[in-house]
């Protein structure tokens, strides 16, 4: 025979369920925050071994400077995305120490494919996108160089993971520096 105190428990828990999803599902999940002051907070909120090779400068004072961040919902992965025109010579500079550094390297598109299909070299990552001003998300641009710093999945969770890098260009001048926490 079950107990008049179980019995209560039971519902109490079942209302107190109900009434976190109630609230969930009322918010909704964070929006995206795009604003340039909202950088070096947003940065700092994201997890330092991520977010390490973004650049301690100010992007309101570079050059048409395009920034998202996303904190993460329920599944929905975090990320954190810097672009901005740089000047030859620092794209120069960045790429010639990104190829020395890189855990893998791609030409535009939106992933790392060729070690994606190898066994032995597998990248566990979500496909990369990226937008300027007044553009829709897209794959990176084929004039790009992603370079991969890190990828790697959660212990037992193949559809879960952290990838960072950076993208050069040095058709058009920029860098786009990435994070993500899916």
């Amino acid at each position: 025979m079950i107990s008049t105190r179980a019995i209560f428990r039971g519902v109490s828990l079942f209302a107190i369920l109900w009434l976190l999803a109630l609230v969930i599902a009322k918010t909704g999940p964070p929006s995206a925050t795009t604003s340039l002051r909202k950088y070096e907070a947003s940065r700092d909120a994201f997890p330092p071994q991520l977010a390490d090779h973004f650049p301690e400068l100010q992007p309101h004072a570079a050059a048409d400077a395009v920034f998202t961040y996303f904190p993460g919902y329920m599944q929905g992965g975090a990320h954190l995305q810097l672009r901005i025109k740089a000047s030859d010579d620092l794209v120069r500079k960045l790429d010639a120490e990104l190829q020395k550094k890189a855990a893998s390297t791609s030409i535009g598109g939106g992933s790392f494919e060729p070690e994606a299909n190898a066994k032995d070299k597998y990248i566990p990552m979500p496909p990369l996108r990226t937008k300027r001003k007044d553009e829709k998300e897209s794959d990176f641009p084929s004039h790009f160089t992603l370079y991969l710093l890190h990828a790697s999945h959660y212990p037992g969770g193949w559809n879960h993971g952290k990838t960072k890098g950076v993208a050069v260009s040095r058709q058009s001048s920029e860098v786009i520096y990435w994070a993500e926490n899916w």
